[in-house]
């Protein structure tokens, strides 16, 4: 299927913009723990099935599986969290045990990426702003 543009502004609507990322989670405990003490999440809604984060932007669903396998694969999304300073928060996680996929380097000038997972094997990155 051919992609083909389609004219939001031409109808008087703004393009839709991210609203909420969903993760898989096996223990939703575990998971809000790590986005909310590790990451800095704000818990807005807390539920056995269904737990929403906020980020300050869009927000981060966890949505319960019984699944034994991680629902990240090699391709998966990568959700990105903003730093100003990625080897500092890099320093900062690993310290507190979060494995790291990839040490931090530079995309370009100035610009620094982190990748890592969460308990649940999803893949996260940290990132600088260009």
């Amino acid at each position: 299927m051919a992609a083909r543009t389609i004219g939001w502004r031409w109808a008087g609507l703004a393009p839709p913009i991210p609203a909420q990322f969903v993760l898989y989670v096996r223990d939703m405990g575990r998971a809000i723990a790590f986005y909310r003490d590790l990451m800095g999440l704000e818990v807005v809604s807390e539920d056995a099935t269904f737990s929403v984060l906020g980020t300050g932007g869009a927000s981060i669903g966890l949505h319960h599986t019984s699944s034994p396998e991680p629902h990240a694969t090699p391709n998966a999304p990568v959700v990105s969290f903003a730093s100003p300073d990625v080897p500092a928060a890099h320093r900062l996680l690993a310290e507190a045990g979060v494995a790291f996929t990839a040490e931090p380097f530079e995309l370009a000038p100035g610009q620094w990426l982190a990748e890592f997972l969460d308990p649940d094997g999803n893949r996260l990155a940290l990132i600088s702003p260009p």
